[in-house]
């Protein structure tokens, strides 16, 4: 930077200060200091620009490789619904895939393919999306039970057991909001939830849906009978309004 460069920088700088009518002498220190500042600034604005250009090109690989990991899904999936894993698995390396969350979500599932094929019987897998379809996860369900779980968003810095409580959270959390919305499907698709779920009793056996979220423990006949009426008519409009107080009052006695 030129030393007149600096000059009208330090001037700006001065004014917007509420400097007015700087001496020559102030002017200049602050140039000077300005002029001797400026290449250590442009470093730093280098380093800054080198470092988004790294984090902007990560992103760019980081949204390529989950765009291959769900088309590999995709292309390998049957008519029927069925997950060819050993081939989503080459289709997803061959596609240039490295990350290793979704390599061992889909060398899990072609592992429990080839166990069940060896064993005479259908692997009876499942790639279920838990929460956003962007940032949820993609869970493996082998027989009612989760076998593998991967943030659709890869964290490879994350142990696979935390991934796996976090879609169990996130599987619960959504489960709870589908079994008290009142609509049928939504409360099947929560009474299934916790299936998959696999939650015990205190004394080891599977509670259902309805134990788990502690409708049997209405013991109340007017709630109770609220509640039927309210899964019953979920297009009536005091059905939301039955639930929400039944949900409260099952969420302060737990």
């Amino acid at each position: 930077m030129s030393f007149d460069d600096a000059r009208r920088r330090a001037e700006g700088q001065l004014a917007a200060r509420g400097v007015r009518n700087p001496s020559a002498s102030q002017v200049n220190s602050l140039a000077r200091a300005i002029q001797a500042a400026e290449p250590e600034r442009l470093a730093e604005l280098a380093t800054k620009r080198a470092k988004d250009d790294i984090a902007i090109g990560e992103s760019q690989l980081v949204s390529a490789d989950k765009d291959s990991f769900n088309t590999s899904i995709s292309n390998s999936t049957s008519l029927e619904g069925v997950v060819d894993y050993n081939q989503a698995l080459n289709e997803y390396v061959r596609g240039g895939g490295s990350s290793k969350g979704y390599l061992e979500f889909l060398r899990k599932g072609q592992e429990l393919e080839q166990k069940a094929t060896d064993a005479g019987r259908e692997p009876n897998l499942e790639s279920v999306i838990v929460g956003d379809p962007e940032t949820g996860f993609r869970v493996l369900v082998q027989d009612g039970r989760i076998m593998q779980a991967t943030p659709i968003r890869s964290k490879e810095d994350v142990p696979s057991a935390i991934i796996e409580q976090q879609a169990k959270m996130k599987m619960l959390e959504d489960a709870t909001e589908d079994y008290f919305s009142g609509d049928p499907k939504r409360i099947q698709k929560a009474e299934r939830a916790i299936t998959v779920l696999n939650i015990k009793s205190a004394f080891a056996g599977q509670l259902s849906a309805k134990e788990y979220f502690g409708i049997g423990r209405l013991t109340n006949v007017k709630d109770a009978q609220a509640y039927q009426f309210a899964i019953d008519n979920p297009d009536d409009p005091r059905s939301k309004e039955v639930l929400a107080r039944i949900r409260e009052k099952l969420d302060g006695q737990q």
